[in-house]
């Protein structure tokens, strides 16, 4: 018992690592694959820029693996581009929103209404929180800090925001009754999970690079 507790001690950081970021790759790699199928293998081929989006992102969920797997410290640059990704993503999804906002609370639906603002919030939080996580770590690399709790503190609620994101998103569906079927379920899943599953993996992948 002593020896496996001490293997976790010595490899537990990277197995959470590896573990999350390859589930996250995987439900990743899963959408595209299901996506392609139900369009008749189509999808890519009918918007170029998904292409770009897909590309990027594989790079950097594959980085962020291959780095952990070799125990590199070239990881950080992972992180970075993940948070990066995120954030740009909270940014572009809150400038479509306040292009459809209008006709959302027109609509006057209640519950549409809560959860569109809930949402609402939670992306201004992911980009705020997302600006001081890449701040706080690239202070980190550098050496010009080292408390990595303040680290570990926005990693947190990077994860939790992300985590309740989801959820609200999904509640927002619910209510406007959007998704009917399972695949279409599966797939408005998929994407977020994904990225809150590399997010754990980051988490984890930041606690291997902690600095003793």
């Amino acid at each position: 018992m002593s020896n496996f507790r001490y293997f976790l001690k010595r490899k537990g950081n990277k197995i959470g690592a590896l573990a999350f970021l390859g589930l996250g790759l995987a439900v990743y790699l899963g959408f595209y694959l299901a996506i392609e199928f139900l369009s008749g293998w189509t999808y890519f081929r009918t918007d170029v820029f998904s292409i770009w989006s897909f590309l990027i992102t594989l790079v950097c969920y594959l980085f962020l693996l291959i780095t952990n797997i070799r125990n590199d410290n070239a990881a950080y640059t992972g992180v970075f581009i993940f948070i990066s990704l995120i954030v740009l993503e909270g940014i572009f999804n809150i400038v479509d929103i306040i292009r459809l906002g209008t006709s959302i609370l027109y609509e006057g639906h209640p519950g549409v209404l809560v959860c569109f603002i809930v949402y609402c919030v939670l992306l201004a939080l992911i980009v705020g929180v997302g600006v001081l996580f890449y701040i706080g770590v690239y202070r980190y690399m550098l050496g010009r800090h080292n408390d990595f709790r303040k680290i570990s503190i926005y990693a947190y609620l990077f994860v939790g925001i992300l985590l309740l994101s989801i959820a609200t998103l999904m509640a927002l569906y619910g209510c406007s009754m959007v998704l009917t079927s399972p695949d279409s379920i599966l797939l408005a899943l998929s994407i977020p999970v994904s990225e809150l599953l590399v997010a754990v993996g980051v988490v984890f992948t930041l606690r291997r690079l902690r600095r003793i």
